[in-house]
Formats: structure tokens, C-alpha cells, sequence
């Protein structure tokens, strides 16, 4: 029976990484750089515990000043970060949603591979932390996502086995992630890069349908 829910942020609770391509998509036009947005979207759901740095840099092209280009992504995602309208991001019907599976006596996490300053600052701006138990930044942890130190955590946290916990992802790292803690897996439909979310367990185009999958998990 499945009595905690466990939510990756971006891309599941908030529409962040969609917001990011068009910075990034912004930022290639504006430097005239030849690397595509693959570049970017390979790096999606991975932490500080993996070189996303040498990722990019598998990417770029051969005539990219590599160490240029990524100083000046990283200081224009640093500064506009700060400044993400995330309650004007976040899905609208996650605040009813979090809601209701509060009052069903869910308990209710966010388990993200950011940093924990971005994780309050979204929850907080969002208006979401009263729905929430426990909120978790992968950077406490020596490995992230896929790996599944960040899910076993809340698990532990909340005293309960893996097959009571369901994972709520959308990136291909963070479905991994969910699978290797031996947890049920939900993704979020991708319309935005086209990531391979063939090894969840169930699709949703919203977290509103998260109540038939329950019902079918906890029957019986």
C-alpha cells in the first residue's frame, strides 16, 4: 500500500526546465554559439554529484571556446534563477492536488537534485509548504540522481518500505533514480525536450491523474 508520495520539483511541480530552454535557447542566439540545446537538455535531472561540466562539454563543437561558454551559462542561469516567477511556473493544479493528498493521509515529499537554497525558494514562493513533510536537496548525498540515495532518505525519514513510496519524476535520471530505490514510478509527460521516459512505471499528462494510479496500487 502506498502511503508516501515522493515529488521531484522541477518538471513535475513547477515548469522550470521549459522556462531554462528558453534561456538557453536565448543564450546561444545572443553568443552565436554553434552547440545545439541538446547540449543542455542532456544535463536534466543530474546534480552537483555528477560533471555535468564534462557532459556539456561532450556536446559543444570542436571550434567552442568550452570554458568561455560554460562560465558565462552558468553565471546567466545562476542570476536569472533568482529571478524565476516559479509561482507564476508552477502547474496549476498542484496546489489542490497536494492538498488532497495531504487530507487522504499521504505523506508528502520533495526529493530534488538542486541545491536546498533553490528548493526553499521555490516551495516558499509557491506557497506549498504546508502541504509538504519533508523537502530534500541531492546535494547532501555523494552520489544523485540516477543513483537513489535521495529517495531512500525520504524513505527512511518517513519509517516506511520502498513499495510504499511512489515516485513522481520526469527526467529519464530521475526515473532511474525511482527504480533503482525499488519504488513505483510515475512520469510526467514530456512535451518540451523529448526525454525517454520509457522505464516508468505509469505516464500522466497531469498530477491530477496520480488518484486512479493510486486507487489501483492500494486496492485490495
Amino acid at each position: 500500500m502506498i502511503k508516501a508520495i515522493l515529488f521531484d520539483l522541477d518538471g513535475v511541480l513547477v515548469d522550470s526546465e521549459a522556462y531554462e530552454k528558453l534561456l538557453n535557447a536565448r543564450f546561444l542566439e545572443e553568443h552565436h554559439y554553434k552547440t545545439d540545446l541538446s547540449a543542455f537538455t542532456s544535463i536534466i535531472g543530474i546534480g552537483a554529484g555528477m560533471d555535468w561540466r564534462a557532459i556539456l562539454k561532450s556536446h559543444m563543437h570542436p571550434d567552442d571556446n568550452k570554458e568561455e561558454l560554460l562560465d558565462r551559462w552558468v553565471k546567466l542561469i545562476d542570476s536569472e534563477r533568482e529571478n524565476y516567477p516559479f509561482d507564476e511556473l508552477m502547474f496549476p493544479e498542484v496546489p489542490e492536488v497536494l492538498c488532497q493528498l495531504k487530507e487522504e493521509g499521504y505523506r508528502l515529499a520533495v526529493c530534488s537534485s538542486s541545491s536546498q537554497h533553490y528548493v526553499d525558494k521555490v516551495i516558499d514562493m509557491c506557497d506549498i509548504r504546508g502541504y509538504l513533510d519533508l523537502a530534500v536537496s541531492g546535494y547532501q548525498f555523494n552520489r544523485c540522481k540516477p543513483y537513489p540515495d535521495v529517495y531512500l532518505y525520504a524513505r527512511d525519514q518517513f519509517g516506511l518500505k520502498s513499495d510504499e513510496c511512489l515516485v513522481v519524476e520526469d527526467s529519464p535520471n530521475g526515473i532511474l533514480a525511482g527504480i533503482n530505490a525499488g519504488m513505483k514510478v510515475v512520469a510526467r509527460k514530456d512535451y518540451t525536450f523529448g526525454m525517454d521516459q520509457s522505464k516508468a512505471d505509469y505516464m500522466i499528462e497531469d498530477l491530477q491523474q496520480l488518484e486512479h494510479i493510486l486507487k489501483e496500487l492500494n486496492k485490495g
